[in-house]
């Protein structure tokens, strides 16, 4: 407590320096907590990173793209096959679980960035098709 408060506000002036201490102090403090609460979020930026990845392991995203994700899910299933033939009931049924709901979020991302890039290729190609198909024009002998 400062002086002022311990002997008692008499004056106009005393409270007014009494609250422009209050509202310094009341700064002061609100900054050491935005800065706390900053060095918390870096401090469980780690965990906070396998939360979601393990969240991503758990749970498929329901989007759009169904074709896509059939055939990832198709190529996923090939692979296990492939590389895990020997491998027991439990981990042929966990690891192509887990690998479907991880590259679930993935998936509908990399179509939403490959989309112009194959509709701008459609249309060279079209484009490209029509000069090819057009009559030549009739030669004047």
């Amino acid at each position: 407590m400062s002086d002022i408060t311990e002997k008692g506000l008499t004056t106009y002036n005393e409270v007014l320096a009494e609250e422009q201490r209050l509202k310094a102090l009341l700064a002061a403090q609100k900054l050491k907590i935005k800065k706390d609460i900053q060095a918390l979020k870096e401090e469980f930026n780690p965990v906070v990173a396998v939360a979601r990845g393990v969240g991503k392991l758990m749970s498929a995203d329901k989007q759009n793209h169904a074709a896509v994700q059939a055939g990832a899910n198709l190529t996923i299933d090939w692979l296990v096959q492939r590389l895990l033939p020997h491998s027991g009931f439990i981990i042929k049924m966990l690891i192509p679980k887990m690998l479907k709901n991880y590259t679930s979020h993935y998936v509908d991302k990399a179509v939403d960035k490959a989309a112009p890039a194959l509709r701008n290729f459609g249309t060279r190609l079209t484009t490209a098709a029509r000069k090819e198909s057009r009559p030549y024009p009739a030669s004047s002998s």
